[in-house]
Formats: structure tokens, C-alpha cells, sequence
């Protein structure tokens, strides 16, 4: 086995959590130079957000899930006006892709944690319709 070849594709997450941190630092640089126009654009969804807050990276990725496990938080940025805390998942276009596959009972779960109702009759025929994608 190549071990030059082993090393470089361990690299390659490195690399890319490298890039994507170094993205995510530049997104809040453009905040908070452009901080009104991104404001009124995050008010079209959160209205009761003021000017007065700040936008932050992420310094911590680990969170705690609803399966009492630590998960991987999905949100890479913030903006926080000391009551609110909005968070903001960056991508970065054309470099890459991300992909979640949730299963239907993980589903369901989620939706029950949310409060989103999910009645015991309607789950047969979720079931029945779910298709995996691959």
C-alpha cells in the first residue's frame, strides 16, 4: 500500500474543515461590514432581532442531540443580539457537498421532540411511501 498515498487522503478532511473554517471567518468579516443589510435580511424570518447584537463563529461543534448523545452542531456561524441567537450554516459553493440521510423512524423522532404532531395513524403510511434515495 501506497503509505504517501494513505497520509494524503487523511489529510483531506483536515484540509477541508481548514477551509471551511477560514470561509466561515470571512462570512462574519462580511457581516459585520455589511451588518444593516444582513440584519434586515435574517428579520424577514426573525422580526424581533435588533441591531444591537454580533456576529460570532462557532468555537464549539460538539452538541448535545435529542438521543441524549453529542452530535455535530449544524449551524457555523451566529448572530446574537443578547436575547437571540440565530444560527447561520455556511456552505461553500462549487468546493463541495453535504449530504444527511435520515431515516424515517429518526424522523419521526425529530418531529415529536419539535412538537410537530405525528399521529400513530398517519406512520403506516408514511412508512408505505418512503423511498430511500439510494
Amino acid at each position: 500500500m501506497n503509505h504517501k498515498l494513505l497520509r494524503n487522503k487523511k489529510c483531506y478532511g483536515s484540509i477541508a474543515r481548514i477551509n471551511g473554517l477560514k470561509f466561515e471567518h470571512k462570512i462574519v468579516e462580511y457581516c459585520k461590514k455589511n451588518k444593516y443589510q444582513v440584519v434586515c435580511k435574517l428579520r424577514t424570518k426573525y422580526p424581533q432581532l435588533t441591531m444591537n447584537g454580533y456576529f460570532q463563529v462557532y468555537r464549539n461543534t460538539k452538541v448535545s442531540s435529542i438521543y441524549n448523545k453529542k452530535t455535530t452542531r449544524k449551524a457555523d456561524i451566529y448572530y446574537q443580539d443578547g436575547k437571540y441567537t440565530i444560527g447561520i450554516s455556511v456552505k461553500m459553493s462549487n468546493r463541495g457537498t453535504q449530504l444527511q440521510i435520515v431515516s424515517l423512524s429518526n424522523f419521526i423522532i425529530y418531529c415529536k421532540y419539535n412538537k410537530i404532531k405525528v399521529s400513530d395513524e398517519i406512520i403506516p403510511g408514511m412508512e408505505r411511501n418512503y423511498e430511500p434515495v439510494c
